[in-house]
């Protein structure tokens, strides 16, 4: 990848820059953001579930165009809840997360009880973790609109992060992109 990308390293810098600008965008304005995030998976919802339900009159002698349709309508129908109810999405999401949340925190400390005896020093940070976790996803549950919010914020810090990285990555192949007399991209150095 790296011999692909090595003379448009901009490319990547303009990826990091985009990526910071929404990470920081996503702490001034995280109300927008989840707004504006769940409008936008419901738009393209709504477009992928068009193109099923049209490839699925398309393919109407085939055996599965049933299932096609029935994907296509629930995508449609999805979408536009998405669209016309973007805040009401956001709560949901954060409650489904919260549920998820406690889930997974009673999976951790069930295996605590599996691992204890076996990995004496390990045992603690996973029982720890695991009511950490359900501690979480009942926050999310009980106050679900701030949920959403801390949400975006935690979109916005990986945004941040990835970002940055992108950036150092892009300046790194930029090296590469403009070698010194006598080496280049394919070349070595033992």
């Amino acid at each position: 990848m790296e011999l692909v990308l090595y003379r448009h390293w901009w490319l990547l810098s303009l990826k990091g820059v985009v990526l910071i600008l929404l990470g920081i965008l996503a702490f001034l304005f995280p109300i927008s953001i989840i707004i504006g995030l769940a409008v936008y998976i419901g738009v393209f919802l709504v477009f992928m579930g068009v193109l099923l339900i049209v490839a699925a009159f398309a393919n109407k002698d085939k055996s599965q165009w049933g299932w096609i349709l029935a994907i296509g309508l629930f995508d449609v129908v999805l979408g536009a809840v998405l669209m016309f109810y973007p805040l009401l999405t956001a709560i949901a999401f954060a409650i489904l997360t919260g549920f998820w949340a406690i889930f997974t925190g009673m999976l951790q400390i069930v295996a605590f009880f599996s691992v204890r005896k076996l990995h004496s020093g390990t045992w603690i940070l996973m029982l720890l973790t695991g009511l950490l976790t359900i501690l979480l996803g009942m926050y999310l549950i009980g106050s679900p609109f701030s949920g959403a919010v801390a949400l975006t914020y935690l979109l916005g810090l990986e945004a941040l992060l990835v970002g940055f990285m992108s950036l150092v990555y892009s300046f790194r192949l930029r090296k590469i992109a403009s070698p010194p007399a006598g080496e280049g991209p394919y070349q070595f150095s033992p």
